[in-house]
């Protein structure tokens, strides 16, 4: 088996720990690569609860996104908010429905890059519940909102706590969690989102014969009951271990690992964080920094962009259709019943598809799922887009399957992967900067689909109605492309692992073909485990000394 040299550190230089630290830093390594998914479920219990509490926040922006959108086609909602029509009923202007999407996206844009920025003083614990408190009271708005104005503002200001949550969620679940359970829990976070959803689908359909005011007020308030319960769960979570190491609390850090992990199962603290301190010490020999700009600097540049494009694949793949589906029913000639009922269907099958991606990434790895996912989601599309030009009720019924099909697609492989990624792919310095950062991305491509799908969709405006679906059609191929050149996997790496492989420039297609040894000495740190381009790769990790 050929051999490539060195950390990727400049003069092979090693991280400065002591040598009994070290060895329990590969005593922690080695029992978190061997313990299976029962054991390591079992020895980090605890870890999974915590972790599963704070993805719970995703819960209410997911129910929110889904909530705008519906309650376009909601009439009580139209007749409230809207224009009246020149035939009959009334209808939210494309102008507006524009405005109040892009706030709650435009808010948690903001919000992310805030708790991007603040969690590296406050930590992750402070911040959410902080969060949620403002949340508490920003719901007021949007429920006595008198007028759409006042609904846009009080999107806007929810929006700046839901960012918090969508750019930190995962953040903290990919820190306290082994290599071998982040696969379920950090996928977790995206079925929390489906959650969101099929609550306010639910929702939504239960007031569906009810024409007064709080057919849309009740929806909004159910978010009150989500909060108060979470923040108080959220005050007896542990804080990061990763945070507190990074702020030289060793003490604190081994206390917490200690509440993460089962000593019983032979989960060892001391060894935990040594392992940690390792690879906190590797980054900062990297030049691995904590501030935004170190997220551009060398070998994060190129991690930054694949948690940026793995962020995108999901808003790309959601471009247009997916973003106003019960809108897209109706105006597809569907009742109003009906495409309620096709909405809650969507949702229902996400939630389950989430379930199946979880048992998709125990057997595939994370460039698999993404591969397969970009690929069928592209064909979904272009045969929506083709249905279209067949203007029948038979038609109209096809594209209704096919857009339920594209929901299990979706929601199976670039949905929970696309969480999953860039939590993996990121520094563990630069974790909550990078992650908030590519979820910022994320609402950016999400905003510009809110801009312009009202276009093509209203029937005042483009009227494109299934002809749509080529432009997301067309995203899906050019992210497949990216995806094949550009995406490494990460599955089972422990995070020194990946330090290691990025640090050494390793192809994105070649990831899997070593083999590496955080602790081996310099010339056996990464191994090919296959003779394919072995001298070729072999030449590419070489290090003058």
């Amino acid at each position: 088996m050929e051999k490539a040299t060195s950390h990727g550190l400049e003069g092979g230089e090693e991280p400065k720990m002591m040598s009994h630290h070290i060895e329990d830093a590969k005593e922690a390594t080695n029992k978190e690569h061997s313990l299976t998914l029962r054991e390591s479920f079992k020895a980090y219990r605890c870890a999974v609860f915590w972790s599963a509490c704070i993805s719970l926040s995703c819960v209410m922006e997911g129910y929110d996104y889904n909530l705008i959108s519906s309650l376009y086609a909601f009439p009580p909602f139209q007749e409230k908010y809207g224009v009246p029509l020149e035939n009959d009923g009334y209808t939210i202007t494309a102008n507006w429905q524009l405005g109040v999407s892009i706030a709650a996206n435009g808010g948690m844009i903001i919000g992310g890059y805030c708790a991007g920025y603040l969690v590296e003083y406050t930590g992750y614990r402070k911040l959410f519940i902080g969060a949620y408190c403002f949340l508490t009271g920003f719901i007021f708005i949007p429920f006595f909102a008198p007028s759409i104005e006042v609904l846009f503002a009080g999107e806007l200001l929810c929006g700046l706590c839901w960012g918090v949550f969508s750019g930190l969620a995962a953040a903290y679940g990919s820190e306290i969690l082994p290599a071998a359970l982040r696969t379920y829990l950090l996928m977790f976070v995206n079925m929390c989102w489906a959650i969101g959803n099929i609550i306010s689908a639910g929702t939504l359909y239960g007031f569906v014969g009810n024409q007064t005011e709080w057919a849309y007020r009740v929806p909004f308030a159910i978010q009150w009951v989500w909060n108060i319960p979470l923040a108080l769960l959220v005050y007896f979570a542990p804080e990061s271990p990763w945070w507190l190491i990074r702020k030289d609390r060793l003490e604190e850090a081994e206390k917490t690992a200690g509440r993460l992990g089962d000593k019983n199962m032979g989960v060892d603290a001391k060894s935990t964080v040594a392992m940690m301190v390792h690879t906190n010490e590797l980054e900062r020999q990297m030049d691995t920094g904590t501030s935004y700009w170190h997220c551009f600097k060398g070998v994060d540049r190129r991690r930054t962009e694949i948690a940026c494009m793995a962020w995108l694949a999901q808003a790309a793949t959601q471009f247009g259709i997916p973003g106003y589906l019960t809108y897209f029913f109706q105006l597809a000639g569907l009742p109003v019943s009906a495409s309620y009922k096709l909405n809650i269907g969507q949702t229902a099958i996400g939630l389950f598809a989430n379930m199946v991606g979880q048992v998709n990434g125990r057997f595939f790895g994370r460039r698999t799922l993404y591969l397969w996912g970009l690929g069928a989601v592209g064909v979904e599309f272009f045969l929506v887009g083709f249905c279209s030009f067949a203007e029948t009720n038979a038609s109209r019924w096809v594209q209704a399957v096919i857009l339920l099909l594209w929901s299990f697609t979706y929601s199976s492989t670039i949905g929970p992967t696309g969480y999953l990624l860039p939590s993996e792919i990121s520094a563990t310095r630069l974790r909550a900067k990078t992650v908030s950062m590519g979820r910022n991305i994320f609402y950016v491509l999400f905003i510009i689909s809110m801009a312009v799908s009202p276009y093509m969709l209203n029937e005042t405006e483009g009227n494109w109605k299934g002809k749509a679906a080529f432009v997301t059609a067309g995203f899906s191929v050019f992210w497949w492309v990216w995806a094949f050149f550009r995406l490494p996997e990460s599955k089972g790496r422990t995070y020194e692992e990946l330090d290691i492989l990025f640090a050494n420039r390793v192809p994105a297609r070649d990831f899997s073909k070593f083999e590496v040894d955080p602790y081996a000495d310099e010339e056996h740190v990464l191994r090919l485990n296959t003779s394919t381009r072995v001298n070729k790769l072999t030449k590419l990790f070489r290090r003058s000394n």
